[in-house]
């Protein structure tokens, strides 16, 4: 069985009016502080990997009695959940593809062209888009935005870089190239400090850029929970951007 074309208009309402009254309970809950309560959030995989731990850690320290789940996410599935009302916060990209999303911007991140050591332009501190012209990568699949930018900047300089394998996972990518002593192009968190066999290049003429925020449903209730959270997110991005 499905439902009509009227019925999924109906059950896209129906599930704001839920969330409208699930953001209200919330409101009244907060009379007694930030004490309890829940808060979901959408992350984009680059962040929920490297920038949201240290995020989550503040919070949960801070506010131990509130329930916090955070989910890894394409950046158009944050901000349809966002707009179903299912989370309350996104940490994607900026601009959103609708009105009805608001966002904030928290910072700007380049993509890198991540070799292995033993790869020939390991040595190298820069290398031109148009020198991967041909050149074998590893890379996210298309749903992801970091592959979605690259592939734009490729097709305006006229380059066409040869798609050897596609992996969801950038923890897997990072594998693959260590072990087969090959190349991706993906944001510069990807690669941390920790990483052994691999070295990031910067990428030039053009520098593909994305700029990174936070995502909520305009017009939405802003919980104490919600801007708590906010305020540890540019916290953590002020650390990360001070030298030293």
């Amino acid at each position: 069985m499905r439902l009509t074309v009227a019925g999924e208009i109906f059950r896209t309402y129906a599930q704001r009016v839920l969330h409208e009254l699930d953001e209200a309970q919330v409101a009244l809950l907060e009379l007694d502080g930030l004490k309890r309560g829940k808060l979901y959030v959408g992350a984009v995989q680059t962040l929920n990997t490297y920038l949201i731990p240290p995020i989550i850690a503040r919070f949960t320290t801070s506010h131990p009695g509130v329930f916090l789940s955070v989910e890894e996410l394409t950046a158009s599935q944050i901000e349809q959940e966002l707009l179903l009302g299912r989370l309350n916060l996104g940490i994607s990209f900026v601009s959103p593809a609708t009105d009805e999303i608001a966002s904030e911007p928290l910072f700007e991140e380049e993509l890198v062209l991540i070799a292995s050591s033993r790869h020939r332009l390991a040595k190298r501190k820069v290398v031109k888009m148009k020198e991967l012209d041909a050149e074998s990568l590893v890379l996210l699949p298309t749903a992801f935005y970091p592959r979605q930018l690259f592939d734009e900047k490729a097709k305006e300089i006229g380059i066409r870089p040869r798609v050897a394998v596609e992996m969801n996972s950038i923890e897997g990518i990072l594998g693959a190239i260590r072990s087969s002593g090959g190349v991706t192009v993906l944001p510069a968190l990807a690669l941390t400090k920790k990483e052994t066999g691999l070295r990031a290049i910067a990428l030039t003429e053009p520098t593909p850029r994305r700029t990174v925020g936070l995502l909520w449903r305009r017009g939405c209730y802003r919980c104490n929970a919600t801007n708590a959270f906010v305020e540890y997110a540019h916290a953590v991005v002020e650390r990360y951007a001070t030298p030293g």
